[in-house]
């Protein structure tokens, strides 16, 4: 028998769509047995931990040490990474996969010193919180179009240059390297010399947030099964993680891809029951 915690928080269950705490069924000759929750307390030979919150790490890591010969998918410091759009983004640059130019800044007062260095900043840009996950505020953004707009951005934050691309955006959900799915959603749409607003603000996650801002836009083509692999296979070798999702655009006029997300342990539109989900695991994993 092999014994599978799935390290989720009641929140992410209910995004997953599951309603159970303990399974077993039959897998390549083995009983597998999963507990999906927030308890380490049991023993396990397979772990899967998505970090809730920061008490939690000290949690998984002692759950580890006590079960040294189990295999752990995703371990938290690659998790960790994912949790910054810093350090997202730097990966990203690093394995030379393209996303939008950007930089940190800590505080309004190093904003302005930036400003004065750069006063032919190139407009517009958006500001995202360092933090990519756990909280409803790390999916606040502004969309700044004007230096005055910087006044009303919360600091620390990212500031990346803004790629118009008609209002359109894919998301893929992959496990390991094979992609799982993929969806075409409606995102932010072009901004031009038209727009007179300095700035505005939405919440990433809220599509009612973002409606008023839609531009109409025509459709972009679309990534070919091809090229969604491709970059499948360069983000799991670069963030070394087996569950993710990620988004990714095209620039308007030149077509060329973005990456502008990342996200571990996506919902995958709730479409795995609790024991579908574990037998893909499994098989990725070799098990």
């Amino acid at each position: 028998m092999k014994k599978v915690i799935i390290h989720i928080s009641d929140a992410k269950k209910k995004k997953m769509g599951w309603n159970e705490n303990n399974i077993s069924f039959c897998y390549k000759n083995k009983i597998i047995n999963v507990y999906c929750g927030s308890d380490l307390t049991q023993p396990f030979d397979i772990l899967l931990p998505k970090i809730i919150n920061d008490q939690d790490c000290k949690r998984i890591l002692d759950s580890i040490k006590n079960n040294p010969d189990a295999l752990v998918v995703d371990p938290i410091q690659n998790q960790q990474i994912i949790q910054s759009r810093k350090l997202t983004y730097e990966r990203l640059t690093q394995y030379g996969i393209d996303c939008p130019q950007f930089i940190v800044i800590q505080s309004h007062q190093e904003m302005m010193i930036f400003l004065n260095k750069h006063q032919n900043i190139h407009l517009p840009v958006i500001t995202k919180p360092i933090p990519s996950q756990g909280s409803h505020e790390s999916h606040e953004m502004t969309i700044i179009n004007h230096p005055n707009g910087f006044n009303y951005v919360k600091y620390p934050c990212v500031i990346q240059e803004y790629i118009n691309h008609n209002g359109q955006l894919t998301k893929v959900f992959c496990i390991g390297k094979k992609v799982i799915s993929s969806t075409i959603q409606e995102s932010m749409g072009n901004i031009d010399s038209s727009c007179k607003l300095e700035y505005f603000s939405f919440n990433n996650e809220d599509p009612e947030s973002k409606k008023k801002y839609f531009l109409t836009s025509s459709q972009m083509k679309p990534f070919t099964p091809m090229e969604l692999q491709n970059y499948c296979d360069l983000l799991s070798k670069a963030f070394n993680i087996t569950l993710f999702g990620f988004d990714i655009i095209r620039e308007n006029g030149t077509g060329k891809p973005y990456i502008i997300d990342i996200n571990h342990f996506p919902s995958y539109n709730k479409s795995f029951s609790l024991q579908s989900f574990t037998e893909e695991l499994l098989n990725e994993c070799g098990v």
